[in-house]
């Protein structure tokens, strides 16, 4: 029988990419909150021109910091389904809304929809 280094190479390929796409959801998202935070605070002005652009940026950047709180806590006990699923739909809102970075708080709203009842190991 002759080697086939093709169907080979697309295979290792294929399983490479897997691999690759399960450690990149064993991390938490690396987003810029002060940069979209910022962009939102612009937004919202944008919108309302009698909006606190200073105010909303801090507000968002404590929920955003909030937010990376509870996902450092939670993250690696989360099902990796649930975090795929969701670093996704973030992905697919700073598309739409054509957001310079995702959001902290978006990716926890979304966890916590995606695991009602579910129960860390920790706990």
């Amino acid at each position: 029988m002759r080697f086939r280094p093709l169907p080979c190479l697309l295979a290792a390929l294929l399983l490479t990419a897997a691999a690759g796409s399960a450690r990149a959801v064993d991390q938490l998202p690396a987003y810029d909150l002060e940069r979209f935070c910022t962009w939102a605070a612009l937004s919202e002005v944008a919108v309302k021109p009698e909006a606190q652009a200073g105010e909303i940026r801090r507000d968002c950047r404590q929920r955003e910091e909030s937010a990376v709180e509870a996902l450092n806590a939670l993250w690696r006990d989360l099902p990796s389904s649930a975090r795929q699923w969701c670093s996704g739909q973030v992905a697919n809102a700073v598309s739409q809304v054509q957001a310079p970075t995702g959001s902290y708080e978006l990716l926890y709203e979304c966890l916590l929809d995606e695991t009602v009842g579910f129960v860390p190991s920790w706990n």
